[in-house]
């Protein structure tokens, strides 16, 4: 925020020195900040820029249905993530309180091959991983929303390879469209496919 708020920020630059006068990331500590070199950056770390995505995502698909379905947000909901895999599993446990705290929710399991709950919100985030969110909605209208989705999607299937089959499109359109077809295609026939099974 320095120079925009620069009472505050030469403030709180005191502060600091007064609290943690060496500082790793600033370099030689300048008594006022407008004489201070800008910090350099850290070392890059790769499992930190590989974890924090898949955290992402996970957060901001239980905040996203739970405001699709008007839930409370001081509500704690029961969650039920089933995450593919060892490597999976294990990002989700080691940050189980990071998920819970920020999308304010009790995280049940997050083990590969553990059974759906019975009348939960489901999501799938980044293909494979599977959201489980209990006590949002009436079984009844949950039932009723996936028929839709299926539908929907069974539409959307029949549409896609119904362009792809026209001679027309494939020989006129770009390949990196075509490629998108069928990227769309394969993504929605995997959604069906999870609903039907």
């Amino acid at each position: 925020m320095h120079p925009a708020i620069p009472f505050i920020t030469e403030t709180i630059w005191g502060k600091l020195n007064e609290i943690r006068p060496t500082r790793p990331a600033c370099g030689r500590i300048e008594k006022f900040l407008a004489k201070s070199a800008w910090p350099s950056a850290g070392p890059i770390d790769n499992d930190a820029e590989h974890v924090f995505p898949r955290l992402q995502a996970i957060i901001g698909a239980i905040r996203n249905v739970r405001n699709d379905h008007k839930a409370d947000p001081r509500k704690t909901v029961a969650v039920t993530i089933i995450a593919p895999g060892a490597e999976a599993t294990a990002v989700v446990e080691d940050n189980r309180g990071l998920i819970e705290n920020l999308a304010t929710c009790t995280l049940t399991t997050a083990k590969a091959g553990t059974a759906a709950p019975k009348d939960a919100v489901r999501v799938t985030v980044n293909g494979d991983c599977e959201i489980f969110i209990e006590g949002l909605v009436d079984p009844e209208a949950e039932k009723q929303r996936l028929v839709k989705l299926r539908d929907d999607l069974t539409k959307q299937v029949a549409a896609l390879k119904g362009r792809l089959a026209n001679e027309g499109y494939v020989a006129k359109a770009p390949p990196k469209l075509i490629q998108e077809t069928r990227d769309q295609l394969a993504a929605a026939e995997a959604e069906l496919a999870k609903l039907i099974g």
